[in-house]
């Protein structure tokens, strides 16, 4: 074997997309600035993991453009179902449980939903400990709402909320 022979992009697409796929999406998108076989790759990567999203200040805007644009772009791109979606949200303290929402959360899961998802985890971490267990209760209660489509999924094998 030749020094400079490249070996990752003689791999298939679907082999690449596979190995995609352990690493978070965000970081999965990236790998396009790699080659011009890449930059569309990410759009078949059978696992969405968003689960890096830590919220230390006031924006959930770029987080929230992130993940629709994935979502719409990967709808656009092709069929590929999608086996896997992971959502997980953690506020960095209780502050920041009232002033954060998320308003796309209904349109990510009914395109979520549209991908045929098997695997669907939804963690929401509030960022409080045992002596604010009053703002804990009351803000679960204020807890995001899925929609029906989720409920109603024929592909889904597997539902995880927290």
């Amino acid at each position: 074997m030749a020094p400079s022979e490249d070996r990752i992009n003689n791999l298939s697409d679907e082999i690449i997309c596979h190995i995609l796929s352990f690493v978070p999406t965000k970081h999965a998108v990236t790998t396009g600035v790699l080659s011009k076989r890449w930059i569309n790759l990410w759009r078949s990567i059978p696992l969405l993991d968003f689960s890096d999203i830590k919220l230390k200040g006031r924006d959930l805007s770029p987080i929230q453009s992130v993940c629709l644009l994935v979502l719409v772009s990967r709808d656009i791109a092709s069929n590929h179902s999608i086996k896997s979606f992971i959502l997980n949200i953690d506020y960095a303290n209780n502050n920041h449980i009232k002033s954060h929402s998320i308003p796309n959360l209904t349109t990510w899961v009914n395109l979520v939903v549209q991908l045929k998802v098997k695997y669907f985890h939804l963690l929401i971490h509030l960022g409080v400990d045992i002596y604010d267990l009053h703002l804990a209760v009351k803000h679960m209660l204020q807890a995001p709402k899925l929609p029906n489509s989720i409920f109603s999924c024929k592909t889904l094998v597997v539902l995880n909320l927290r």
